[in-house]
Order: C-alpha cells, then sequence, then structure tokens
C-alpha cells in the first residue's frame, strides 16, 4: 500500500481450514497497539510447500474502512 506501514508484528494468522463450501478459511486478527485510532489493510497470500504463491487474498476495492468480514481466496 501506498504510504503505508508494516504492521506485520500486529496481525496473528489462525490455522487454516475449509469452510461449508469448501473455500480455504483462516482468521485474522490485528491488534492496535498504538494509542490512536489505526486502519489495517491485510493481505493474506497462500503457497505450497516449495513457496510458490498459489492464490492471494486482500481486503476489497470498494469495502469501505469500517469493514469488518470474511474473504476467502
Amino acid at each position: 500500500m501506498k504510504d503505508g506501514v508494516d504492521a506485520k508484528s500486529d496481525v496473528r494468522l489462525g490455522t487454516p481450514s475449509k469452510d461449508a463450501d469448501g473455500h480455504s478459511s483462516v482468521r485474522v486478527t490485528v491488534s492496535n497497539t498504538a494509542t490512536s485510532k489505526k486502519s489495517f489493510a491485510v493481505q493474506a497470500d497462500v503457497r505450497d510447500t516449495g513457496g510458490n504463491l498459489l492464490d492471494s487474498s486482500g481486503p476489497h476495492p470498494r469495502s469501505p474502512p469500517w469493514f469488518s468480514g470474511r474473504r476467502t481466496a
């Protein structure tokens, strides 16, 4: 992201699993460790054991900044 800050230490990923539709899913938790209100955008890349990129999922460009929801890769 342009003018973004690397906040990897504030993001935790849960254990990947399959949802009811058979899509890969993982819970993402972001902790705001700043003393002021912040916005976060998270991109999750799915890689095989060889490190090859299989899929990528991030915020939808039309999602409002307060959006809290689910994206599947």
